[in-house]
């Protein structure tokens, strides 16, 4: 990861800011070392690493590329979500494909309407004589119109259990499937989608077993939060240093700005906050159980420490270089991406929520 991590640094990630494009060549390169297939199986063709080292990987890589690691994340999870759910096919013809980034693969699970109630979807998956028929609607995909598959879940209709959701991989050129695109505040390498879905699929496209989705979804979410949240702590670092060298270099009134103590403390307590994040994410990583509820709810705890101590961090870099830091540049791309990681992929109040409930057992 070292020499990957060592190509793409600042200039590459504010180039695809700019220019409002994915980062192909960043893709290619992981592609090219089968480092999207790292919590895969030696025995499957993966890499075969564990939670802890693909923390510290998606640190290193951020800290270079800031939020461009989360492509690294985001394909990971789906090669691991195949290696562990996958039938015999979709092992021997998908995942190989996956590890090597010849295949993209987006994630259709949110719905405007359902919120942050992931059980709350209205997306329907009805048996046919072909396989199933879909309908609904998924909207915040990212990448929806340009990868090569979105995992779509559905509920299964006249099943009435309340977690029973299926997934299904399918093209993203299938003639059922409409695209509307979105704009944002930020992550500005990253396109955003609505979808329209109505779709008959085969029965080969779907993953794992029909209604039973929510567990390895919600075991793959909680390990999204904890690889997210190592993200945020090498951005947060590479802000703080960046922030630290401009104030030892930059004199107002005859002396440097980190002299003063307006300037050190700010500083000093958005490092303690990233140090206790990094610990944070480190210890919950070495959890032996992923599947676990004190996991989740560690995973959820690491994820809002992180996310609020990398805001404390851009706010400073930002407040730091003053107008430098807000005209478009690092700081201000930076600050624009880290904001929706307070929003998303799980918000700060549900976070709490999860924390309260898996960790503290409080009453729902």
């Amino acid at each position: 990861m070292g020499v990957v991590a060592g190509k793409y640094g600042k200039e590459y990630y504010l180039k695809m800011v700019h220019e409002h494009r994915f980062p192909q060549e960043l893709w290619r390169e992981l592609g090219a070392r089968s480092l999207f297939g790292f919590l895969v199986d030696k025995e499957l063709g993966g890499y075969g690493g564990g939670l802890p080292e693909f923390v510290e990987a998606t640190r290193m890589l951020s800290y270079s590329a800031a939020t461009l690691a989360y492509v690294f994340v985001a394909q990971n999870l789906v090669s691991r979500m195949v290696a562990k759910n996958g039938d015999s096919e979709q092992l021997q013809s998908l995942l190989p494909k996956l590890m090597v980034g010849d295949v993209r693969v987006a994630m259709g699970l949110a719905e405007d309407a359902a919120g942050s109630d992931a059980l709350g979807v209205s997306t329907s998956a009805e048996r046919v004589s072909e396989g199933y028929r879909l309908t609904g609607r998924k909207d915040y995909v990212t990448e929806a119109a340009h990868v090569d598959a979105i995992i779509i879940v559905a509920k299964t209709r006249g099943d009435v259990r309340a977690k029973s959701l299926s997934a299904f991989l399918v093209p993203s050129s299938h003639p059922g499937l409409s695209f509307t695109d979105t704009h944002k505040m930020g992550l500005d390498f990253l396109t955003l989608y609505s979808v329209g879905i109505d779709a008959t699929v085969d029965s080969k496209a779907l993953l794992g077993v029909e209604h039973e989705a929510w567990g390895y979804l919600s075991e793959t979410f909680a390990l999204d939060r904890v690889a997210l949240a190592a993200m945020l702590n090498g951005v947060s670092a590479r802000l703080l240093e960046e922030a630290c060298g401009y104030a030892r270099m930059r004199v107002v009134f005859g002396r440097p700005i980190g002299a003063n103590q307006g300037v050190q403390f700010p500083l000093a307590r958005a490092h303690t906050e990233l140090l206790a994040s990094q610990a944070l994410v480190d210890s919950v990583a070495k959890q032996q159980s992923t599947a676990s509820q004190s996991f989740t709810a560690d995973s959820a705890a690491a994820f809002y420490h992180s996310a609020h101590s990398a805001y404390e961090a851009a706010d400073v870099a930002l407040q730091v270089k003053g107008a430098k830091g807000y005209i478009e540049g690092f700081e201000e791309a930076c600050f624009r991406d880290i904001r929706y990681y307070r929003i998303g992929p799980l918000s700060e109040e549900l976070s709490l929520a999860t924390i309260a409930r898996r960790g503290l057992h409080l009453p729902s």
